[in-house]
């Protein structure tokens, strides 16, 4: 009985996720917003904490395709974040005597407003370390009970590939091991407090091929963080999604900066928001109440992580919690980093998990007919669904696999045959651009897309470094991006030799995406020294050529 009940809750986060991603199977990419996506996954600088979860893509990309490599990474994502937290929920004790109350964990970690607007922005790096977090946190905890070689070893190896996932994450597993070695008591201190020293330097030294480099100021870690102002905490700063509310909103998991500006269903405004916020809250006060009467260590510990999040999530978006927010940023290294705060709801997401399934065992523990309590544990389970019903079935067909048009693939073939390894220009000028093969945004045709050229094409691309928010100054400037923003895109209506000024930094080609704002680029068309190599309905290749 034990080995069938082990292998239920991963068949039925499997069947919940077929039910979410089963539309975007077929074949073709998924793409939005911060998703590009496509045949090719392009390396990394050894220096980022994601090199080595790049090189393994590539690898996977090359023998399955790079299209079964993102489904493969979306199916993951779900079925771990529900096991993840419904493993977490099951440490508790009431939970040893009703099981099955850890599935509202799961399904609520899930089914959230958070992990929705996540994979609408298509911000999958993110939701990998969201989907990490409960299993960090549980073996941390398990190390602090039982502080030996087996118990810190997972610890080691869920922060580390948290480390591999997600920046941002690891800062709140750092939090949540501070706040469970309190939580954990007198008891043991010496011994708890050696291990966790052991398991924070194995993890450095395991992390030092990035950690080094960001923390002597020699990577792009330490140079993005670094160029971070008041200016982008105010253009990343939680909002007010539910009745302007910035607490309201951060409270039920909403609050992302973007959410008013892209065209998709926000959970909030749907007829059964209310209902399931009244009943899945309901859930979570009986849960506190719960772990002060049993005293649940553990409990308290998220409780205080969620506390905690909830009012950094908020940032400068609040006045009350702008201060704080400016004091650590201010004084503590790294923390500008943190200029989108709304990540920090994630661990208020895995405080409400642990507390509904606290809730929902209490509830089992008051029915005296045994007949009735799987089926109120069933409909606690279910509740979340009610919360965010517009996650299943491809986000409410939202979301779509899609294919790259074949004139891009003509494109790609003349560029391996004769480009070799000089970088490729691509225009029109954006970071992010609307395209209309990606699906549609809402009532409008395209969707929003970031650049896809280093995903599609083999050679160096030369894309917009300009996210153009109000605040955020283009990325990683190089001579060459320099040259386009400040030289060529100013004189367009007067340049007729751009083929000459992009020759000295061994440009060959310039491709045009028929997309976008492209008709204002008919400049190109005027230029001496460039000819037409390819022209198909969505793209244009341009060829410079070459000096008499």
């Amino acid at each position: 009985m034990r080995r069938r009940y082990a292998l239920s809750p991963a068949i039925i986060y499997f069947g919940l996720t077929s039910l979410i991603l089963f539309p975007l199977l077929a074949l073709g990419y998924i793409l939005t917003v911060d998703m590009p996506w496509g045949p090719l996954i392009p390396h990394v600088p050894t220096s980022s904490n994601t090199w080595l979860l790049t090189e393994i893509m590539i690898v996977l990309a090359k023998l399955i395709t790079g299209s079964i490599v993102q489904k493969l990474i979306l199916l993951t994502i779900f079925i771990l974040a529900g096991l993840g937290a419904h493993r977490l929920a099951s440490l508790a004790r009431p939970l040893h005597d009703y099981p099955f109350a850890a599935y509202t964990a799961g399904v609520l970690y899930i089914f959230n407003p958070f992990v929705y607007s996540r994979l609408m922005q298509g911000q999958w790096l993110v939701l990998l370390g969201y989907t990490l977090l409960p299993w960090a946190v549980a073996s941390l905890w398990r190390l602090m009970q039982t502080p030996a070689w087996p118990t810190a070893w997972r610890a080691f190896v869920w922060s580390v590939l948290v480390a591999m996932a997600s920046l941002h994450a690891v800062g709140f597993v750092a939090l949540a091991a501070v706040t469970l070695f309190v939580a954990a008591g007198k008891a043991g201190i010496r011994r708890r407090a050696a291990w966790s020293l052991a398991l924070a330097g194995a993890w450095a030294v395991a992390n030092g091929l990035w950690l080094v480099p960001a923390l002597t100021g020699h990577s792009h870690i330490s140079s993005e963080v670094g160029s971070f102002g008041a200016a982008q905490l105010q253009a990343f700063a939680t909002s007010g999604t539910i009745h302007g509310s910035v607490p309201l909103s951060s409270l039920l998991l909403e609050g992302f900066w973007p959410d008013l500006q892209f065209r998709y269903t926000l959970p909030s405004t749907l007829v059964t928001w209310w209902p399931a916020v009244v009943l899945l809250g309901s859930l979570i006060i009986i849960g506190i109440v719960h772990i002060v009467r049993k005293r649940d260590r553990l409990g308290f510990a998220l409780l205080a992580l969620g506390l905690i999040a909830w009012w950094l999530g908020m940032g400068v978006g609040w006045r009350w919690s702008a201060g704080v927010t400016q004091f650590l940023v201010d004084h503590v290294p790294f923390y500008r980093g943190y200029r989108e705060p709304q990540k920090w709801l994630m661990l208020l997401a895995l405080s409400y998990a642990y507390l509904a399934a606290n809730g929902t065992a209490w509830l089992m523990s008051r029915l005296k007919q045994m007949d009735w309590r799987p089926v109120v544990a069933g409909v606690a389970a279910l509740l979340p669904l009610l919360l965010v019903p517009t996650l299943l079935w491809g986000a409410g067909g939202q979301l779509k696999s899609v294919q790259y048009p074949a004139d891009w693939y003509s494109v790609r073939t003349v560029l391996d045959k004769s480009a070799g390894d000089s970088p490729v220009v691509v225009l029109p000028w954006h970071m992010y651009l609307r395209l209309s093969f990606a699906g549609n945004q809402g009532t409008l045709p395209g969707r929003v897309v970031a650049n896809p050229a280093s995903h599609f094409f083999r050679q160096d691309v030369v894309t917009g470094n300009d996210a153009e928010l109000r605040g955020v100054p283009p990325i990683n400037t190089t001579a060459l991006e320099a040259v386009i923003n400040t030289k060529i895109l100013p004189q367009r209506n007067s340049i007729t030799t751009v083929g000459g000024t992009l020759r000295p930094y061994k440009v060959r080609y310039i491709i045009l995406y028929k997309e976008a704002d492209w008709d204002s680029y008919g400049w190109l068309d005027h230029q001496t020294d460039l000819r037409v190599a390819y022209d198909g309905p969505h793209i244009r290749l341009y060829e410079i050529k070459a000096e008499r």
